[in-house]
């Protein structure tokens, strides 16, 4: 996780505790209480919850979909426009709230625009295919296997490798297994899964079967590549 996604996860734990406590201070009746209220639902919702939703977004989506963010530059700006924009409406002199206001809708916007075209320009299998030996012949392939090719790819029989002493190259084994492994199969991961997959924890926990059923790849066609990527048949 980088840095600047990481400062939304933390800003937004940050703004739930924050969030909290002026609850309780609304509850005891401490202070004006309609500006207290106003602070409290907009540092829980705009605080905590959105920010939550932008650095988990922004970590995740991308790499679902075999892409990275459009425009990086424009995290590292959503990120100082909506903190300052949400600072500003739940503290500032109330006649300057309206346009801080303003800026937290610009956040908003930022991060629309930003994950839309990272998400619509993000390339198709047929596109990752092309770069991939044998991938022309193949495009055809369903994106949605049936449940017996799953069953199949996973099973626990797969093919050694020509690589001695390399593990299976099956369903069931752990990407990053495999990568310590078979260091030429990163090329293959990339064309499937994007540059994310490689910083992605999931890597050290997912096994190639539910890698390729999260990004809607066909398993089989997947663990074709990898064992000739390997060597293996």
């Amino acid at each position: 996780m980088d840095r600047i996604t990481k400062a939304f996860i933390i800003t937004s734990l940050a703004y739930l505790l924050a969030g909290a406590l002026l609850g309780s201070l609304v509850l005891l009746e401490i202070g004006d209480n309609y500006l207290m209220r106003f602070a409290h639902l907009h540092l829980m919702l705009l605080g905590f919850m959105a920010m939550m939703i932008y650095g988990v977004g922004y970590f995740i989506l991308p790499r679902f979909n075999g892409t990275t963010i459009r425009w990086g530059w424009m995290v590292n700006l959503h990120f100082w426009v909506a903190n300052l924009g949400l600072l500003g409406l739940c503290f500032a002199a109330l006649e300057f709230r309206p346009y801080f206001g303003l800026l937290s809708l610009l956040g908003v916007a930022l991060f629309v625009l930003n994950m839309a075209v990272t998400l619509l320009g993000a390339p198709s299998l047929d596109q990752r295919m092309g770069s991939v030996d044998g991938g022309e012949s193949r495009r055809s392939a369903p994106a949605a296997p049936p449940r017996k090719d799953i069953e199949k790819a996973s099973a626990p029989t797969a093919t050694r490798t020509a690589s001695a002493g390399g593990p299976p190259i099956g369903g069931q084994e752990i990407i990053g297994d495999l990568l310590a492994a078979y260091p030429e199969l990163e090329g293959v991961f990339r064309t499937f899964f994007g540059d994310g997959c490689f910083t992605c924890p999931g890597q050290a926990t997912e096994t190639v079967t539910q890698a390729a059923m999260m990004h809607n790849i066909d398993p089989q066609l997947l663990l074709e590549e990898l064992r000739k990527a390997a060597g293996g048949s």
